[in-house]
């Protein structure tokens, strides 16, 4: 009889400390985000004075750590409009800069959605 009840009470101390009591309070549902796996950033034309045209500028929120992307191609008139926020993918590219443009890095932008 031993040999059975010790094992049932491991077992059923293990379950009581498993499980999670629910307390009759409904979480709000999580906000799905569809652009997961893409790169948020904002359209803007800050820099065309000095010859770099249209520019998407990742991570504005924090001017001492923002990245800087020069599209290859350029934007459609939908999306280049300063100050809209968009998401993207990209890839970087080995190509110098535009000439007069000394900020930002070349890239590649693909699957541009507006936010």
């Amino acid at each position: 009889m031993k040999q059975i009840f010790l094992p049932l009470v491991l077992f059923a101390f293990v379950v009581a400390c498993c499980t999670q009591k629910h307390s009759g309070r409904v979480d709000p549902p999580v906000e799905t985000n569809y652009h997961t796996g893409k790169t948020h950033g904002i359209v803007s034309h800050k820099y065309i004075s000095t010859g770099c045209g249209t520019v998407v500028i990742v991570n504005w929120q924090h001017p001492d750590s923002e990245f800087v992307l020069i599209p290859l191609d350029t934007l459609s008139p939908d999306l280049d409009k300063d100050g809209l926020e968009i998401y993207f993918n990209y890839q970087p590219l080995k190509r110098p800069n535009p000439p007069g443009c000394a900020t930002g890095n070349p890239a590649k932008l693909t699957d541009i959605e507006k936010k």
